[in-house]
């Protein structure tokens, strides 16, 4: 069969028909190249400008001291820490209940994006709620 790929008869028409493929395929990696550079993708929302803000704003306000979780656990936030592969900021925080220590983003400290645990609107309530600073007779360091 003259001309097919492979064929031993004629290496001029494998060439050919090798030449023309690999043409073809160029033509389509150029095209989809161009597509993409076209979209223009969106920024994921960490890099966003209006995200930058709410984690500034977020850092601003963050105060360490005597939390209590909306299931009525206390917790002891001790400090803002950065994850090392997004570098958002995190708190550090302590069960006074089990002697756990954690972490959870900055911006899910208060509660979900909206800053309050999923539930009907009459019962929104923060998922931290700020009481006030660590009484001196709490052995938080103990624990650690």
């Amino acid at each position: 069969m003259p001309g097919c790929n492979g064929d031993p008869d004629d290496p001029a028409g494998a060439a050919e028909q090798s030449e023309k493929l690999k043409k073809q395929r160029d033509a389509k990696i150029a095209e989809a190249r161009a597509k993409l550079a076209a979209a223009k993708a969106p920024l994921p929302e960490e890099l966003t400008p209006e995200f930058k803000q709410r984690v500034a704003d977020a850092v601003a306000s963050f105060k360490p001291g005597l939390y209590q979780h909306y299931k009525g656990n206390a917790y002891v936030a001790l400090c803002l820490v950065t994850h090392h592969e997004t570098r958002l900021p995190m708190v550090l925080y302590i069960s006074l209940v089990y002697g756990s220590t954690n972490v959870r983003p900055l911006i899910g400290w208060p509660g979900d994006e909206d800053g309050f645990i999923d539930s009907p609107p009459l019962l929104q309530r923060p998922r931290f709620q700020y009481v006030g600073l660590l009484p001196s007779d709490i052995p938080v360091l103990k624990r650690l």
